[in-house]
């Protein structure tokens, strides 16, 4: 299906060229933060002159195949970027009141499911975004590559 494409793959910013802190006691935790730091300093750097510049950041991802990793990583991003955090939240009711009993609110708040965003939302002006699933086609893609701007 592929044959005669050719894919430039860079092999600094593999998880195996980063060295860990040689301690028995380093948590799980902090190793992920120091990996996250290491690919978005790899992918991004000079992340602060460059985030509002569309052809710079249309030449950049990362993937991670866990959504622990990509909140950690997006987490970082955040973090990073100048602005105050914005928050959007999820609906969070059913839609037959019979079934408020069995679906709390707690509990739809707490569902973390793949393709889905997370119920609390933080974005700041300038955050690259991915549209996971348009619910108004034809005006954009599934996939397509967005910046938030306000």
């Amino acid at each position: 299906m592929f044959k005669g494409i050719k894919c430039e793959v860079r092999y600094d910013v593999f998880i195996s060229q980063y060295k860990a802190p040689q301690s028995d006691r380093v948590s799980h935790y902090r190793v992920n933060r120091a990996v996250s730091s290491f690919l978005i300093e790899s992918v991004f750097p000079d992340i602060l002159n460059y985030y509002l510049d569309h052809n710079w950041l249309c030449n950049r991802a990362i993937l991670a195949a866990r959504n622990v990793d990509v909140n950690e990583i997006n987490f970082h991003i955040q973090q990073i970027l100048p602005g105050d955090l914005m928050s959007f939240k999820s609906i969070d009711t059913v839609i037959d009141e019979n079934e408020t009993v069995n679906f709390p609110t707690e509990f739809l708040n707490s569902l973390d499911l793949p393709g889905m965003p997370p119920h609390n939302l933080q974005l700041k002006i300038g955050s690259p975004i991915i549209l996971l699933r348009n619910l108004n086609p034809p005006q954009l893609c599934n996939g397509t590559r967005l910046v938030i701007k306000k």
